[in-house]
């Protein structure tokens, strides 16, 4: 039987990260205080590197969500240079937390929007089909069409028939 090489990749890949987590662990638990690891040599383990890989990245000033700074130099009272600075650093702050948790709400605004207006225009597609169904309905029903025609020869004569009697002379 072969196994799938993604799943044995991901097994893998869980066991050793296991096994990193479990070697970090086993660091922290050191009775020894001169044995323990500190702040530093814990934060520089290959493990928390690991699962820190994306985060801590510097923000380009390209990549700032500038109505998310607008509305908290003008609405909630924070200096530009402050904000700035904070999100272009990546420094731990109030402030680069407020400017996150706003962008983040912004972002999750932004979707359910667009998701509503997805959903108003297909229902106003499915309401202007429905319309022209109906339209259609009306036209068809004024529409009249002629009675079938019997065909001549089918036609029955009505009336005495026109066939001459023939008289015997007697």
């Amino acid at each position: 039987m072969c196994k799938n090489p993604l799943s044995l990749s991901l097994s893998l890949s869980l066991s050793l990260s296991l096994s990193a987590a479990i070697c970090l662990l086993k660091k922290l638990l050191e009775p020894d205080p001169n044995k323990r690891p500190n702040i530093h040599q814990v934060m520089a383990d290959s493990w928390l590197q690991l699962a820190n890989r994306n985060t801590g990245a510097p923000i380009h000033i390209e990549e700032i969500n500038h109505t998310v700074l607008l509305h908290m130099t003008e609405k909630m009272a924070y200096k530009h240079s402050e904000v700035l600075s904070a999100v272009l650093t990546n420094r731990a702050c109030h402030t680069l937390a407020v400017y996150f948790l706003l962008n983040k709400k912004m972002k999750r605004l932004s979707k359910e929007y667009r998701e509503m207006q997805f959903q108003e225009k297909k229902k106003g597609e499915k309401q202007n089909n429905e319309f022209y169904q109906t339209q259609w309905r009306k036209h068809v029903d004024k529409l009249t069409i002629p009675p079938k025609q019997t065909p001549v020869y089918l036609a029955v004569a009505k009336g005495p028939s026109k066939e001459k009697k023939h008289r015997t002379v007697g």
